[in-house]
């Protein structure tokens, strides 16, 4: 934080006279208006729109970024693509997801019940409702994607009930496919127990991190081993990302030239991607961008 926003001027109108209990012949042309001193939070623990960019406020003085590693004690899945009958997990985890399975309930509100449109809509960004992303920006938190280091995968086959609210086959009865097979199953290429990931989280200041954490469709089970990353350098320049990145958390100020895409919901990841902009180093040579919130390319609504 600097020096020029640790305090806030605020000019109030002063009451009448008569409302303060003044004494007779006292002058209060010159005390017209009260100031007023008060604490300025950093911009970066507040929900950022666009155009805000929070690059200058993430700086090593208050960052502390740890290292997670992460191993699956559940098959994990969630329907990164649909292709027929096949339901295919993408091997990356989303950090949108990570957010949630890290810091729900803790920094993020869990509403009791939801109903409606709510219940329908995503609220990853959305400032409206209670359940959101922009509650870690509050707190000075963010999570990365994860990483996949070692990953195996295992298809199973399912079958969904006979219910009159989805299609049934025509030896079911059924006016659809003309099979001989029920058309209500499927199988689901998910990622297997065993399998271990890596990711960082940077926060303003020391935070508690679960060992465990639930995710995915199965609420799957994941331990997570952190440790706090020392000697960081902080860069400006032309760099390459090792890491798995959210193109919407980048700061405006940060420039992607070059990338892989990695196609997910619900918004696409990039892999070693090129940038430019300030960005950390770390002591095995990952780099990653100053200055990332949720949603801090975007139109956050306010």
């Amino acid at each position: 934080m600097t020096k020029e926003t640790e305090h806030l001027t605020i000019f109030l109108p002063v009451p009448s006279p008569s409302r303060r209990g003044l004494g007779r012949g006292q002058n209060i042309k010159e005390t017209q208006h009260l100031t007023i001193f008060l604490p300025v939070p950093s911009p970066w623990r507040r929900g950022l729109g666009r155009g805000q960019n929070i690059s200058n406020y993430q700086t090593l003085n208050n960052m502390i970024v740890y290292k997670c590693d992460l191993t699956l004690h559940d098959n994990v899945f969630f329907a990164s693509r649909e292709m027929g009958i096949l339901y295919e997990t993408e091997k990356y985890l989303h950090n949108w997801a990570l957010s949630f399975a890290f810091f729900e309930t803790a920094y993020i509100p869990r509403p009791y019940r939801l109903k409606g449109i709510n219940a329908q809509k995503p609220s990853y960004l959305d400032s409206g409702q209670e359940q959101n992303l922009l509650h870690l920006n509050e707190a000075g938190i963010y999570v990365f994607p994860a990483l996949p280091i070692t990953w195996s995968y295992q298809v199973n086959t399912f079958k969904a009930a006979q219910v009159s609210y989805y299609g049934k086959s025509a030896q079911f009865g059924g006016e659809g496919a003309k099979r001989n097979y029920p058309v209500n199953y499927g199988r689901a290429k998910e990622l297997a127990v065993g399998s271990h990931y890596q990711t960082y989280i940077m926060a303003g200041s020391t935070i508690k991190i679960p060992k465990w954490i639930r995710l995915g469709k199965w609420s799957s089970k994941i331990r997570v081993e952190n440790s706090e990353i020392t000697d960081i350098k902080e860069k400006s320049g032309q760099y390459i990302s090792k890491h798995p990145l959210n193109p919407l958390d980048l700061s405006l100020s940060t420039k992607l030239l070059l990338y892989n895409r990695i196609v997910m919901p619900p918004a696409s990841l990039v892999s070693q991607a090129q940038l430019t902009g300030d960005y950390y180093q770390l002591p095995d040579q990952t780099c990653l961008p100053v200055g990332v919130a949720y949603g801090a390319s975007t139109v956050v609504s306010s």
